[in-house]
């Protein structure tokens, strides 16, 4: 496969090899048990061009009652950019008063003001 801009391979494929044969691993992935995972697989096929199935995933970790869950899905949509923007209403929402873990939920609460700016909203 032909590199990308910079040299790197193109994100479909990985040493020269297409990634497709992982898909659909990643996508059962999606209803681990654990959220780490399930943030993790959404934000790389997000990347990989999996929107439709990876954006509801960040969408129900950044509802959840679990202030570290949260962030680490605020911390995905940081990364992928414009690809987060269908995600701007759910970001907006995703404060959390967590008293146990204030400085946790105060950063939270300051990515949530400056998630919607840096994906056009």
């Amino acid at each position: 496969m032909p590199p990308s801009a910079g040299g790197a391979p193109p994100a479909s494929s990985l040493c020269g090899r297409p990634l497709h044969p992982a898909k659909p691993a990643w996508l059962a992935a999606l209803d681990d048990t654990s959220p780490d995972v399930r943030i993790t697989i959404a934000e790389t096929l997000a990347h990989l061009g999996e929107a439709g199935r990876a954006l509801p995933v960040l969408e129900n970790a950044l509802r959840t009652g679990n202030v570290f869950v949260r962030l680490g899905a605020l911390n995905a949509a940081l990364r992928l950019g414009p690809v987060a923007r269908p995600l701007l209403s759910a970001i907006r929402e995703a404060k959390i008063d967590a008293p146990d873990q204030k400085d946790t939920a105060d950063y939270v609460a300051r990515m949530v003001e400056y998630l919607p700016g840096r994906r056009g909203g």
